[in-house]
This record gives C-alpha cells, structure tokens and sequence, in this order.
C-alpha cells in the first residue's frame, strides 16, 4: 500500500445505490503531477500533503501560481478543467475521481466547492480505506469505498480551522482580482469595488504569487501569444491586438527583449511542434492525475 497506484473501480459490482460512485482512487506517495494541455473529464477530489516547492500552472487560460505549503490541502478539479503544467512539486496524494454527473450531487450536498488548506487530517478514515483497498475484490467493498470517501471529504470539510477558513477567502479574493486584471481592469477600481487598500493588496498578492502583478500581467500576456504563435496561423497584428500590446512594434520590442527573437522566428521555429486541435486534444481520464 506504500507504492502508488490508481484503483478502478469503474466497473466494479455495486450492492447498493449510493449516489456517489466513484470511478477510481489514487494512492500517490511521493508524487509529481505533470498536465501537457490535459483537458480533465472526471470530476476529482485531491487531498495532498504539504508541498515543499512552488507550483505553477495554467488552468483554464489564466496563470495560477502558489508558493510552498507547510499545512495539507484538499482541491476539487471540475469537468471539462484545462491544465498545463508549468512548474511542479513532490507531494503525497490521495484522490477520488468521479464521473461528471456526480457533481450536481456534490454541489448540493457541499455547496460551493473551493479549495482550501487545512490542519486536522482524518487518520482513521484513511487507515479504513486502506484496509478496505486490500479486500477489493471482496463483494460489499466497492459500496463501502464509495461511502468511506464521502465520510473522509466530509470530515475535512467540517474540521476546516476557521483561522484557514479566512485565509483561504482572502486567497480567492486575490486571484478573483487577478482574474478581473487579466480582462484588462484598472487595480484602482478592482480594489475599490472590494473595499481593499493597495497596502493589504500587494501585502497578500506576495503571499500567493512570486512575481509583482505588472509581471503576472506580462507573463500572462506573452504566455498567451507563444500558444497562439504556435497553435494557429492568426495575423501577428492581430496576435498582438488579442493579447493587449499596445501596437505590433511594442509586440516585436517585448518578444525579442524576453526571448530573444521577433514573433515571427518563433513561430517558425516552433512550427513543428504544434499543439493538437480542439478536437484532437489531449483527454485525461483517472488516470491524467499520475
């Protein structure tokens, strides 16, 4: 039970009809979880250990960058969730992988899901679903798998401190702002649409990003272009005007000064090495979280 594995339990006989079935559970010891433009298709729930390294991704099209973390934390990836990995961490895992219609359910019975870090780990819980993956094949155990892992999510959500309860909202305000900078919002009026002082601002950006907001925004813009660069043949006049450069010189001045080359060469540079279409895109399954 130490070594990592994913348990299917896809297609495992059910007795009963608990309404949260799982498709699989991943035992992730020592884990680093890489996405190369993975489009998620089960709904997960990921409990994970604390992390030593930064980690930073894009998720959906928008950078989202966290520093190291001291305490665990419990994530929910939704259907139909874009990730490409940019930077990653070595960390303990565990993870529960839902089909899609599971998350109406989920919703109604946990409200909104956001994730969060938290201090009380449920020792028993976990002790149980370990026994109870050894007796996989015995009938009855695939049933009380599905219930043991509503029990474990539950009573991390319930232990949650309140002290990290208010981090936490804290921490989705700044990538809520973030977000409204990315759609091209002054910070003025962002900050004062949340009541929030410039000083408590960039005090709590600090704690989440490891670059100013000038940079994230920067980042963000050129990230944007490479992916066009690469995956389409769109105008670089019109690259540019899509991404928030102010003119195409200003677009050919910031390429050349971060990459060394105009948008041109790198586009043919990197013309090989174009990302699959839409319909051809990578599709991760419960295995994608490895």
């Amino acid at each position: 039970m130490d070594n990592r594995r994913i348990y299917d339990l896809k297609n495992r006989k059910r007795l009963l009809n608990f309404p949260f079935r799982l498709n699989s559970i991943g035992w992730m010891p020592h884990h680093i979880c890489f996405h190369r433009h993975a489009v998620i298709r089960d709904f997960f729930v990921c409990i994970s250990s604390d992390r030593p390294d930064p980690v930073e991704r894009i998720v959906n099209g928008v950078l989202r960058s966290s520093p190291p973390r001291a305490t665990p934390s419990i994530g929910f990836v939704l259907p139909g969730t874009r990730i490409h990995t940019i930077r990653a961490s070595t960390h303990d895992e565990l993870f529960f992988s839902y089909p899609a219609s599971v998350l109406p359910r989920f919703r109604e019975m946990f409200g909104e899901l956001h994730n969060f870090t938290f201090s009380w780990l449920p020792h028993e819980r976990i002790l149980e679903l370990r026994r109870e993956l050894k007796l996989l094949d015995e009938p009855g155990t695939a049933d009380r798998l599905d219930q043991l892992a509503i029990r474990l999510i539950s009573e991390i959500i319930l232990h949650r401190d309140d002290s990290l309860r208010d981090e936490n909202t804290l921490a989705l305000r700044i990538h809520s702002i973030a977000a409204s900078l990315l759609k091209g919002r002054s910070l003025r009026n962002v900050l004062n649409s949340y009541g929030m002082s410039e000083r408590s601002f960039y005090r709590a950006w600090r704690e989440i990003f490891s670059v100013s907001p000038r940079q994230y925004l920067l980042k963000h813009r050129e990230d944007e272009a490479r992916r066009l660069l690469c995956e389409t043949d769109i105008p670089l006049s019109d690259i540019a005007g899509r991404c928030g450069y102010s003119s195409l010189s200003y677009f050919h001045q910031a390429f050349r000064k971060s990459l060394g080359m105009t948008p041109g060469q790198y586009r043919a540079r990197n013309r090989t090495h174009l990302f699959s279409l839409p319909d051809d895109e990578q599709v991760s399954d419960q295995n994608s979280l490895r």
